[in-house]
């Protein structure tokens, strides 16, 4: 997985659009929704939400539930329960069949539409907005703001729970395509958290559909990609070779991908405990031929190879970071977020350059 960042344009774009939108979707399902014996919690928990939507136009609107960093979730969603626990029996109840077999709206899905998350997801920008979102030029209004555009803004061409599939989104008046929209934290179980925007992960349909699905990631036990703590050292991809030259085809190849956990880490087992739902080991079993064709690339091209591209092609690379990065499919600028595979090719690079050298003479004695 790969930590992601948001940018203060997020942020404000994500601001705007919720003061606008929330408060008379949150007073109409304070008005509208009625069940006896839950009635005055209900209207008690409309009001709270209420007051983080006007939190919204404070000096310290990132405190509020719709914009607060991932760390602050089990604290908010520990309030919750602690002072609106009908609210939590809600959410947790299980939904009656109609008599035509199916089944009533729950309280999570009313909730999930009070704050907007159907509309949000439904809603495409103007076709002169979403070009502009598509290039990474536009700064939108409320009116704008919407899935399509909060994506697109990220930038992110890569899923960042795999690092293997892209997601990149593609808005024209005729065509549109965006990937899924992740809750970290299912809507289903926790509906408050259904519009935050660091509880959405941009991901492959694999990712999100296939693998998590409405997993209840707990907040001990999974790290959020959001997270300060989310960061590249906690894990390592690795290899198992029985030679070098069973790799430069000499003899039959026998690799064995590897992921190395950091284990003094806390945060290193929730890492870990996240690739284990994501399948990330045995999926980049499939990828052994990209780390084969990166140790063969980094056997042949030695020190001396390189330093003569270098010189000879002086004027394309302002140095040898650069080569590398064309030589070897490393991300660009260290870009790992958005290169197919780019942890995997880092990581393997630098294990290769550690632990055997780039000298030739010492590359062979590897064998």
């Amino acid at each position: 997985m790969i930590h992601l960042e948001l940018s203060e344009e997020i942020i404000e774009s994500h601001r705007i659009y919720l003061r606008k939108k929330l408060p008379d979707m949150i007073s109409d399902f304070k008005k509208t929704w009625k069940k006896q014996s839950y009635t005055t919690a209900h209207k008690k928990f409309c009001d709270w939400l209420m007051g983080q939507v006007n939190l919204l136009g404070e000096s310290n609107y990132k405190k509020s539930i719709f914009l607060q960093k991932p760390e602050q979730f089990q604290d908010t969603y520990n309030y919750i329960k602690n002072y609106h626990p009908k609210i939590i029996e809600l959410i947790n109840a299980p939904t009656k069949k109609k008599k035509d077999g199916t089944k009533e709206k729950s309280y999570s899905e009313y909730m999930q539409d009070a704050l907007g998350y159907k509309k949000f997801c439904d809603k495409t920008p103007s076709p002169k907005a979403g070009h502009r979102y598509m290039v990474g030029e536009y700064k939108g209004d409320a009116d704008e703001w919407c899935a399509y555009a909060y994506i697109m803004s990220t930038g992110l061409k890569v899923c960042p729970y795999c690092n293997r599939s892209y997601i990149t989104s593609y808005y024209s008046e005729k065509n549109k395509v965006r990937p899924d929209l992740d809750h970290f934290f299912p809507k289903s179980i926790y509906p408050f958290f259904s519009m935050s925007i660091y509880n959405l992960v941009p991901s492959c349909k694999v990712c999100n559909s296939s693998f998590k699905g409405q997993k209840d990631f707990s907040f001990d036990s999974y790290i959020n990609p959001y997270e300060e703590a989310m960061k590249d050292e906690l894990m390592k991809f690795n290899y198992n070779v029985s030679s070098l030259t069973g790799i430069l085809g000499l003899e039959e190849e026998k690799l064995e991908l590897t992921i190395d956990y950091d284990k003094e880490n806390e945060d290193a087992k929730r890492l870990k405990n996240n690739n284990e739902v994501f399948n990330i080991e045995l999926l980049y079993q499939y990828h052994r031929d990209t780390v084969c064709e990166l140790l063969r690339r980094q056997y042949i091209f030695n020190e001396e190879y390189r330093g003569t591209v270098l010189k000879e092609y002086e004027d394309l690379f302002a140095d040898e970071k650069e080569m590398d990065e064309l030589l070897f499919g490393l991300a660009k600028d260290g870009d790992t977020k958005n290169t197919l595979l780019g942890k995997l090719r880092k990581d393997i690079y630098e294990e290769f350059n550690s632990s055997v050298g780039r000298d030739v003479s010492d590359r062979r004695s590897y064998e």
